[in-house]
């Protein structure tokens, strides 16, 4: 059954990278692989990756000290370094969209939030038939094969979260 699993994964992973390239060409304007940003965004992402940098270290400092002082582990060890890679992830992605870095200047923002939400759905879906299945937890921990779907679909909740707020906030603004 594990194999399974694993072909699986192995197999969700490839067809992500070609829809990843896919979707990436329904979102940027021209070349795909060419991002263009003026001088204020690459400073706002700058400081962006330094926060969820940050971010990252933090929690892993925080889970290795809950992991070695009370010898009861909630999170296998893939699972544990996804989670951080989120984390930091998401605190970029949340400063760089409030802070106007976040889009090229080559890109479509109301089809990224299309995707977006397309990708937040198909992940709670992904996870509701984990829950169902039984697959979240081993052994008491949260599994990587069970738990990335949940914690992708919490990520890219997050940022849409961001995304609404900063259209909210800039919408206010102008009026």
């Amino acid at each position: 059954m594990d194999n399974m699993i694993q072909t699986g994964f192995l197999c969700g992973m490839a067809a992500a990278c070609f829809l990843v390239i896919l979707l990436k060409k329904l979102v940027y304007k021209g070349s795909l692989f060419k991002c263009r940003y003026d001088e204020r965004q690459q400073l706002v992402r700058g400081r962006g990756f330094q926060y969820g940098f940050f971010g990252w270290i933090f929690f892993t400092a925080g889970y290795i000290v809950l992991d070695t002082g009370f010898g009861k582990r909630y999170l296998d060890t893939s699972m544990a370094l996804f989670l951080g890679l989120m984390i930091g992830a998401v605190i970029y992605a949340s400063y760089a969209i409030w802070h106007e870095g976040y889009f090229s200047l080559n890109i479509y923002p109301k089809r990224f939030m299309g995707v977006m939400t397309a990708v937040t759905v198909l992940n709670i879906i992904c996870s509701v038939h984990f829950i169902f299945e039984g697959e979240l937890c081993r052994d008491g921990m949260l599994t990587f094969f069970g738990g990335s779907n949940l914690v992708c679909a919490a990520a890219s909740l997050a940022v849409l979260f961001v995304l609404a707020a900063k259209y909210g906030y800039d919408h206010r603004k102008a009026e």
